[in-house]
């Protein structure tokens, strides 16, 4: 079962997102654009900055810059790829990003005397466009690209104004999507068409993308990302898509609920049943493909284990200690962290 929008209201949403997304210069990105495209050159179509360095809010002091770098196709952004790359089996990376988007890197970048010298490291993910259109809409695999695609983003750089306008474009499809699927969560409560407040509705679209991976984050994630632009989630979710989703038959999916502003499921029982049975089949395959990219990210993220100690340190405050054997050996050994972890509640599929 799917959820839209009519034309009217992915305008409006259109013009919020892409005030609200692009563009976006700050000192540290414009030095990682510099660096990517110099490194990928022709292949590389957009840079995108998220995560929690986006925001005063949800940044903190070991925080590490995100980005996604959006290519034409693998073969020839792999393959045209200098500095470090060449010594690299470049195939391989884009056997890898076809078989199971996105792929994911570190990099250390000199800062230059502007930025007080040192270096900047981020992480970043690469996708194709093609995969990138497939993954943000309901004909997607899972929740990976479009539970961060519809949460605040910043276009730091596209390669034209025609690519500038199609990452907006997933950036809206995402949004849509993810709310659609945030409706069917709010359709397993005990009373289906309890009533909802556009701040409701819009914590459990940005909360998803959290549910459908095995993550370590800390508790109050989602309240902070909310917090950081509680204005603009209100408005686009709890507002101009809520009230606009429509099933395939033109029905309307909500109704108003009482005169402050809630509202609740207004789909059939049969239909609201439906709704909540999809989200529960986006979840398990969206957490099963989140651990089948495990192996992938220990070969492709030279630095992984430590980041994921670090985040760990950071997030839970516990630090954990594993020997040269375990790390060297982590595909093996590693399992015993995680089920450490998992017993102690810190790890989370929910």
């Amino acid at each position: 079962m799917t959820l839209g929008i009519d034309d009217a209201t992915r305008a409006a949403v259109r013009d919020l997102v892409r005030a609200k997304n692009s563009p976006f210069r700050a000192p540290e990105t414009d030095r990682f654009v510099e660096h990517f495209r110099g490194i990928f050159g022709r292949s590389l179509r957009a840079v995108i900055f998220y995560g929690s360095c986006i925001s005063s809010v949800t940044r903190s002091t070991s925080s590490m810059f995100d980005f996604f770098l959006v290519c034409d196709r693998y073969e020839s952004f792999y393959g045209n790829a200098g500095g470090r790359w060449r010594k690299k089996k470049r195939w391989v990376h884009a056997a890898l990003n076809r078989f199971l988007a996105p792929n994911i890197y570190e990099v250390e970048v000199p800062a230059g005397a502007a930025l007080g010298g040192g270096v900047l490291r981020c992480k970043f993910c690469v996708v194709s466009e093609r995969h990138l259109r497939r993954e943000t809409s309901w004909e997607g695999h899972d929740l990976y690209h479009m539970g961060r695609f519809s949460k605040r983003m910043g276009l730091a750089w596209t390669a034209s104004p025609a690519v500038h306008e199609r990452v907006i474009e997933r950036f809206v499809d995402a949004a849509v999507t993810v709310a659609g699927l945030a409706l069917g969560r709010l359709a397993e409560r005990p009373d289906p068409r309890a009533p909802f407040t556009p701040a409701e509705f819009a914590r459990a679209v940005l909360a998803l993308s959290y549910e459908g991976e095995v993550r370590v984050e800390a508790s109050d994630k989602v309240d902070k990302i909310f917090r950081s632009e509680a204005d603009h989630y209100e408005e686009i979710y709890g507002r101009r898509i809520l009230s606009a989703l429509r099933d395939g038959s033109g029905r309307r999916a909500v109704e108003p609920a009482g005169e402050d502003g809630s509202m609740r499921i207004a789909l059939p029982a049969s239909e609201t049943a439906l709704l909540a049975r999809t989200v529960q089949r986006w979840l398990a395959r969206s957490r099963r493909r989140g651990k089948q990219r495990w192996p992938k990210y220990m070969f492709l993220y030279e630095n992984w284990i430590d980041y994921v100690i670090d985040k760990i340190e950071r997030t839970k405050g516990i630090r954990l200690e594993p020997s040269e054997r375990d790390k060297r050996w982590w595909p093996i050994f590693g399992w015993k962290y995680f089920f450490e972890l998992r017993r102690a509640g810190l790890i989370k599929s929910r």
